[in-house]
């Protein structure tokens, strides 16, 4: 399996059990709406988000997925999308930067 890191060289990975990130849309709707721009990847705080060969996300690490949401607040055609849980971490996030400023 290859897939493509945020600087851009190709990685294999033989790891069958990766997950899509939290919130991404089922396999047959994810083929539909994703269009593999890869901004998902580039906004992942651990850096855990690949594409795969089909330039779908993937999680190299769903144990270091902290759920903060972000992929899904950048995924403009909506192939990830918000869960109650996401939702609540983006909020903490945010609040968390509002206070630091």
């Amino acid at each position: 399996m290859t897939f493509t890191t945020t600087s851009g060289v190709g990685v294999e990975i033989i790891d069958r059990r990766l997950k899509r990130p939290p919130g991404a849309l089922n396999e047959v709707l994810l083929e539909d709406t994703c269009t593999g721009c890869g901004d998902c990847m580039d906004v992942c705080p651990s850096g855990i988000i690949l594409l795969d060969r089909n330039r779908f996300p993937l999680l190299l690490s769903s144990s270091l997925c902290s759920g903060c949401g972000l992929c899904a607040e950048v995924c403009t055609p909506d192939a990830i999308i918000l869960t109650d849980a996401t939702r609540a971490a983006l909020m903490r996030l945010l609040e968390a930067e509002r206070k630091a400023t």
